[in-house]
C-alpha cells in the first residue's frame, strides 16, 4: 500500500509541474519563437526569419517581399547610436545613395539587390503602417550634391576593411566587407526604422 501511495505521489508532482511549465508564459517578448519570429515592438516583430511584420490596427501583417536576410541574426548586431539613427527617419524625404563601381560592373547588381529589399520596406512602413506620405528615393553617388540628408551606401569593393552602421549628424554611412555582411547591416536599418 505504501509503495503505492508513494507512486501515486510522484505522478501527481510530475503532473503538477507539467502543468506548470506549459503553462508558464515569460514576461519577455524579445524572444525567438518558433518559426523564426521575434518581437521587436508591440508594433512590429520578426517573422519567419525575414520578414519584417507589422501590427496595423490590431491585425499582424507580412509585407508582400522579405528581406533578403535573416533579420534575427541582423537584430544582434550592436548599433551604438539607435536613437540618432532613428532621428534621421524623421525627414520627410529620404534618399538613398549607392556608391556602385565603373559602369556595366557585376558588383553593382549586387549592390542593387543588397539595397532593394530596404527601399522596399522603408516605403511599406512609412507610408503604409504610418501614412506619413515619405518620398524615398535612390541615386547614384555621381547624382549625388551632398546638400540633403542621405544613406549612403558603399558596397563591398569601396568599404575596406569595415562593417558599419555610421551616423555623421546629416548622414547615415553603410560600409560592409562582403554582400552578406551588406544585407545584415541594412537588415539591421529596417529593425532601427521600424521602430521609429
Amino acid at each position: 500500500m505504501e509503495n503505492k501511495e508513494i507512486v501515486i505521489g510522484i505522478i501527481i508532482t510530475i503532473i503538477i509541474i507539467g502543468s506548470v511549465l506549459i503553462l508558464y508564459k515569460p514576461e519577455d517578448n524579445n524572444l525567438i519563437k518558433e518559426g523564426g519570429y521575434l518581437y521587436i515592438s508591440n508594433n512590429s516583430m520578426i517573422c519567419n526569419y525575414s520578414y519584417m511584420c507589422y501590427n496595423i490596427d490590431g491585425i499582424w501583417r507580412k509585407p508582400a517581399y522579405n528581406a533578403g536576410v535573416n533579420l534575427i541574426l541582423a537584430n544582434k548586431i550592436n548599433i551604438s547610436d539607435n536613437e540618432e539613427l532613428k532621428n534621421f527617419f524623421k525627414n520627410k524625404k529620404i534618399l538613398i545613395v549607392v556608391n556602385p563601381t565603373e559602369d556595366g560592373s557585376p558588383e553593382n547588381s549586387n549592390l542593387i539587390l543588397a539595397t532593394t529589399p530596404m527601399a522596399y520596406y522603408m516605403g511599406y512602413y512609412f507610408n503604409r503602417v504610418k501614412g506619413e506620405e515619405k518620398e524615398i528615393y535612390t541615386i547614384s553617388i555621381k547624382e549625388y550634391d551632398w546638400s540633403e540628408p542621405a544613406i549612403i551606401i558603399y558596397g563591398p569593393e569601396i568599404s575596406g576593411s569595415k562593417n558599419t552602421i555610421e551616423y555623421t549628424g546629416n548622414n547615415i554611412i553603410i560600409k560592409a566587407t562582403s554582400y552578406v555582411n551588406l544585407r545584415l547591416l541594412l537588415g539591421k536599418l529596417i529593425i532601427i526604422f521600424s521602430n521609429v
